[in-house]
């Protein structure tokens, strides 16, 4: 329980078990970001993914995203990341998707 106990060391918090054993963690970056960690029943590693509500982000900022339908308008990567069973390793993701996020400098004229 190693890996576990570190996650939630540093804040992830249970949520749910699914198929195979698995199981859910999840950290609130802000009250629009959120980092998931799928744990494998033996703790040989896991899946790092984050979700943004965009659309609930957007309504604070006087805007809309398409039909405005905020419940249901999520930013995501690309594609999950397999981490090894150390804390580091989430940590790095953690940083990575906030660099990411904070470069979005949408009235940049370069992009």
């Amino acid at each position: 329980m190693a890996f576990v106990d570190d996650l939630e060391s540093i804040g992830f918090v249970f949520q749910s078990e699914g198929r195979g054993g698995v199981r859910h963690y999840t950290l609130q970056g802000n009250r629009f970001l959120t980092y998931y960690c799928h744990v494998a029943d033996d703790e040989s590693g896991g899946v790092f993914s984050w979700e943004f509500a965009l659309g609930e982000f957007c309504v604070t900022r006087g805007l809309q995203v398409g039909a405005n339908d905020v419940l249901n308008i999520f930013l995501y990567s690309e594609a999950d990341v397999a981490v090894p069973p150390n804390v580091a390793s989430v940590v790095a993701q953690i940083d990575a998707t906030e660099t990411r996020l904070n470069s979005l400098r949408l009235a940049d004229p370069g992009i």
